[in-house]
């Protein structure tokens, strides 16, 4: 009895025993599924684990973007290369218990034909071309580069193209698929000619017989730079970075005018001669015709000295109008009323408004002032500015008659040059009377 009562004990130990053990062994098992989107290059999959009894988890995507993880999810993964990869997912737990699952992703991307261009330092022949090849599941490459070194290339990345002709130039690249499918892109672009420096220089009217001081302007006249420096030794300024610069000589001598021109490829250098003369600072403008007031339209009677040039009343702008530095007005073809205006006060006299007008003083009538007269003789012994330079001049705005021949009349301009008018005749020609007038200017201050 006591050995029967022995042995149901044990059994139902033993049951319990076992019992216990199938509670406490885990058992792993891999299970997943994919979401995928397609992309123009592949696909973007997404895996959701649906594994059971798993505590360690090892992803491995064939091709795939990242290749490895070992998250419960990995989140997305791209896969751009065209086939058939395996995913695999391997599962276990400290109890010993392994799964592995494998499942396939099909990517079936179409050929991309693309490709980027960088032209080097800057478009200027010759120019450098850089390429980039962007393209996707391409089997072969055919480039093609019109008036390029190279002219052509089947490599998938070409060496750098030399384009060394100016003008429209086209780079295409033709494809092979990896199925076959053909595909083709061109682009164009410009290359601009080569450096080419020159330039020519000009002088105001006032300037053109280069007695100095004389002013000298520059016309850049240089293809494909991106930088200058000017030199100039004697002139003012000497050195300069200005595309159209100027410089003023204020001493005889023979000058070089320098340029160098820049494009970040080449450098070109070239030299201009000048040759200065003797120092007046003195511009001397004779026989100008300034007619009456019936003429102001037909020969003009409003004035430039630095220009050298005689306006009529219709041509007068806001561009010429702050050059006009000489105004008369005559009454009549007899002259019995003639008088000098500045040019900021012809309304008072009915002619014509200026735009930008500046002001001159003139002694009309030196015979009125108590000033220091001066005489024919010392106007025509002028040969420099050394005489105006120690002139008053005195404002006197008494017109005169043609009794008086010739009138020597002072003047100074709004940015204080002196000079004299010489009216030497007085020419009746009905509407289109003038007096005719000989004038020595100071070029500068």
């Amino acid at each position: 009895m006591l050995k029967n009562k022995i042995r149901h004990i044990s059994f139902f130990i033993l049951i319990l025993l076992c019992s216990c053990l199938k509670e406490e062994m885990l058992v792993a098992k891999a299970d997943f599924v994919i979401e995928e989107t397609i992309t123009p290059n592949g696909k973007i999959a997404k895996f959701i684990n649906l594994s059971t009894g798993g505590e360690a988890f090892e992803w491995t995507f064939e091709n795939g973007s990242p290749a490895t993880s070992n998250d419960f999810n990995p989140g997305e993964v791209s896969f751009m290369q065209s086939g058939t990869h395996t995913i695999q997912l391997k599962v276990s737990n400290k109890d010993g218990s392994v799964s592995t699952i494998e499942k396939q992703i099909v990517i079936e991307t179409s050929p991309t034909t693309d490709f980027n261009y960088e032209i080097l330092i800057n478009n200027y022949a010759p120019a450098e071309i850089q390429l980039t090849n962007l393209s996707q599941n391409i089997a072969s490459y055919n480039w093609s580069f019109t008036s390029g070194v190279p002219v052509n290339s089947t490599d998938a990345q070409p060496t750098n193209v030399i384009f060394s002709t100016p003008g429209q130039h086209t780079i295409t690249l033709n494809t092979v698929g990896t199925n076959n499918e053909v595909g083709q892109k061109t682009i164009t672009f410009d290359v601009l000619p080569e450096l080419n420096a020159d330039f020519d220089y000009t002088v105001l009217p006032i300037d053109n017989d280069y007695n100095a001081p004389v002013k000298v302007f520059i016309q850049n006249n240089t293809i494909s730079a991106t930088s200058y420096s000017w030199e100039v030794i004697g002139a003012n300024p000497s050195n300069t970075t200005a595309e159209n610069p100027s410089f003023v000589f204020n001493s005889q001598g023979n000058y070089q005018i320098k340029l160098t021109a820049i494009n970040g490829k080449q450098t070109q250098t070239v030299i201009k001669n000048i040759q200065v003369l003797a120092y007046t600072n003195l511009s001397i403008q004779n026989d100008v015709k300034f007619g009456i007031n019936t003429a102001q339209n037909t020969l003009g009677c409003y004035y430039s000295t630095v220009e050298k040039t005689m306006y009529k009343s219709n041509q007068i702008d806001s561009n010429n109008g702050s050059l006009i530095d000489i105004v008369f007005f005559g009454l009549g073809s007899t002259f019995s009323s003639n008088v000098f205006v500045s040019p900021t006060n012809t309304n008072a006299f009915g002619l014509a408004t200026i735009p930008n007008a500046t002001a001159t003083t003139y002694t009309n009538k030196q015979e009125n002032c108590s000033c220091t007269v001066v005489t024919e003789n010392q106007f025509n012994a002028m040969t420099s500015d050394a005489f105006l330079q120690t002139l008053s001049i005195t404002n006197e705005t008494t017109s005169f008659n043609n009794g008086v021949l010739p009138r020597i009349i002072p003047f100074a301009t709004a940015d204080g040059r002196k000079g004299l008018l010489k009216v030497k005749s007085f020419v009746n020609d009905g509407a289109n009377s003038y007096v005719l007038v000989d004038i020595k200017v100071q070029k500068s201050l």
